[in-house]
């Protein structure tokens, strides 16, 4: 004889039934073990339902977060921990501002790259200092200067681990615009424009006085034409 299959109640209908039954709790104060239904769990305080306050989150992948909550966002300052082998590893360390990173504060790499400095709606945006991992060398690039949108933009210093430094602009997290790179032999430089990643027309120079060659680049007409027409525009818009 056959039976019916046991039907199970949908997904969606149990997710409306907690919300349903935590909108009913108006929890307020401190709680100290909350659970979601994804596996998640919550301990820290409350108002008017929603985490506010000093708090924990145990994520269901084993991440949490620790700091303050505003009308159930990470706000103002906080920690995201990632699991690793059994233990908790900084992932960022900071201010926050709607649920993401805003203000000053440290970014983790996998490799042991650091950022220490701004960010805006959870970018690298403003001042800040960035480490990079050089698996050849096995050491790390520095840069220091301004950010926007997570890329290098505007003023900044980036030292090699060759040696070498380069001071000047970037655009699109590229080296671009007027710069001077110093050798990593200490005694000569290079003065002149860059356009995307490329030293295009300049001069090397010995730092203690006196000119080397002149740099030469195809079509260098056109490359300064290029910077002419973008300066123009760029005073234009403003």
């Amino acid at each position: 004889m056959r039976t019916s299959p046991r039907v199970s109640k949908p997904k969606v209908e149990k997710e409306q039934l907690w919300k349903t039954n935590d909108q009913r709790a108006n929890k307020e104060g401190y709680r100290r073990n909350v659970y979601w239904v994804s596996g998640d769990l919550y301990r820290g305080e409350w108002k008017a339902n929603k985490r506010d306050g000093l708090g924990v989150h145990l994520y269901n992948n084993g991440n949490r977060y620790e700091g303050e909550w505003k009308n159930d966002k990470q706000e103002v300052k906080g920690a995201l921990l990632v699991v690793d082998g059994g233990k908790y590893h900084p992932l960022y360390k900071g201010g926050w501002k709607g649920g993401t990173f805003h203000g000053a504060g440290v970014l983790y790499g996998e490799q042991g790259e650091i950022y220490d400095g701004q960010f805006e709606q959870g970018m690298r945006s403003g001042l800040g200092k960035q480490t990079y991992w050089c698996p050849t060398s096995k050491a790390y690039h520095n840069y220091s200067g301004q950010w926007a949108k997570d890329k290098r933009e505007g003023f900044g210093t980036l030292k090699k681990v060759n040696g070498e430094s380069y001071e000047g602009l970037f655009k699109n997290d590229l080296r671009d615009g007027k710069a001077v790179l110093y050798y990593a032999d200490g005694k000569s430089k290079y003065e002149g424009l860059w356009k995307e990643d490329q030293a295009v027309c300049g001069a090397y120079l010995k730092i203690d006085g006196g000119c080397l060659p002149l740099l030469e680049v195809e079509k260098s007409q056109q490359i300064a034409d290029t910077f002419i027409a973008e300066a123009i525009q760029l005073t234009s818009n403003k």
